[in-house]
């Protein structure tokens, strides 16, 4: 069974969330291209323990901020996202060394959520593609992660840009 239930779309405490985020990026706006950029990166908790343990350093925080930029992200194919949602890719240079980052777009809401902050060299940062089997695995068991930790209200806002 795919992440969020396996209806496809997102559970509707995922909505109450989104909406308390606010909603920066309309949909014509990101398909026009001319959407100001994400104001929000959400991390749950489980993801943000996987990849980075009990907390998110200052340094990690600010590749995060820098690296949210739906205009530089490369699309990555995927099967089984809910609708309305698009998988990206950014690169980015941390201070230990050069990322891999994933993100889920929720397109109509404008908000990125993050899947992944890996190592260049990681088995998934290597080839964040669906043709890597580790990447596939552990991309729906970190939509899984995330879908729990909305429905709980265990994630975190990083705000990208300021007021």
């Amino acid at each position: 069974m795919l992440p969020f239930s396996g209806t496809g779309r997102w559970p509707a405490s995922a909505s109450v969330a989104l909406a308390e985020l606010g909603s920066p990026l309309t949909k014509h706006q990101f398909i026009s291209k001319t959407a100001p950029e994400p104001m929000a990166v959400v991390i749950s908790r489980k993801i943000r323990a996987q990849e980075f343990g009990t907390r998110l350093s200052k340094a990690d925080r600010e590749v995060l901020i820098r690296s949210a930029r739906v205009a530089l992200a490369t699309n990555i194919a995927a099967k089984g996202l809910p609708p309305a949602t698009r998988l990206l890719k950014a690169y980015a240079t941390s201070p230990r060394g050069p990322r891999r980052i994933a993100y889920l777009l929720a397109v109509e809401e404008g908000t990125l959520f993050l899947l992944f902050y890996r190592d260049k060299n990681d088995d998934v940062g290597a080839n964040m593609s669906p043709k890597n089997p580790e990447f596939s695995r552990q991309l729906h068991k970190h939509l899984d992660w995330l879908q729990a930790d909305i429905e709980s209200g265990d994630f975190e806002v990083i705000e990208t840009t300021e007021e």
